[in-house]
């Protein structure tokens, strides 16, 4: 509900469009990493404290536990240009429920990872990212965003697109 209610506050080329399915609702998607760089006024803007009021308003930190990344990520996709954001598919993450293992040549042999057990760089979120990406930062590319298998998991929260 929070950006259909503050329609000001949605950067003129934010990546919406990656957070949402057909219908419009939240499709759970966020960056699975808890490696950002992010400059401090962004956090301290009137969007993001704006959103963050809101989402406390809303109890999901204390009764649902709603963490770091979902909130982040929506709120950089909101708030921010799609060129403002980089997703850094050359370092790898692991969490037990989530690996990614690194991509490019520079990366193999660098690290301890099971490409097989990889889900997020071709994961559907990934893929959506990169790909809503593209279409507002390089609309004439020619090389698609991605190719290959892509993998899908359940949404995880809803709360900021619709009453769920």
């Amino acid at each position: 509900m929070f950006a259909l209610e503050h329609p000001e506050l949605i950067a003129p080329d934010s990546l919406w469009q990656w957070l949402v399915d057909e219908h419009g609702q939240y499709n759970g998607c966020h960056f699975w990493s808890n490696f950002e760089i992010v400059d401090l006024s962004f956090y301290r803007s009137p969007a993001y404290q704006a959103y963050f009021d809101y989402l406390d308003r809303a109890g999901g930190f204390f009764y649902e536990r709603w963490g770091d990344a979902p909130v982040h990520s929506i709120a950089a996709a909101l708030f921010l240009n799609a060129s403002q954001v980089h997703y850094f598919s050359d370092i790898g993450y692991f969490h037990p429920s989530v690996v990614s293992c690194p991509r490019g040549a520079r990366t193999q042999g660098r690290c301890v990872c099971d490409a097989n057990k990889s889900f997020v760089q071709d994961g559907f979120c990934t893929v959506r990212f990169l790909q809503v990406k593209q279409s507002i930062v390089d609309p004439n590319a020619t090389v698609p965003a991605h190719s290959g298998v892509v993998r899908y998991a359940e949404p995880v929260v809803r709360t900021v697109f619709s009453n769920e």
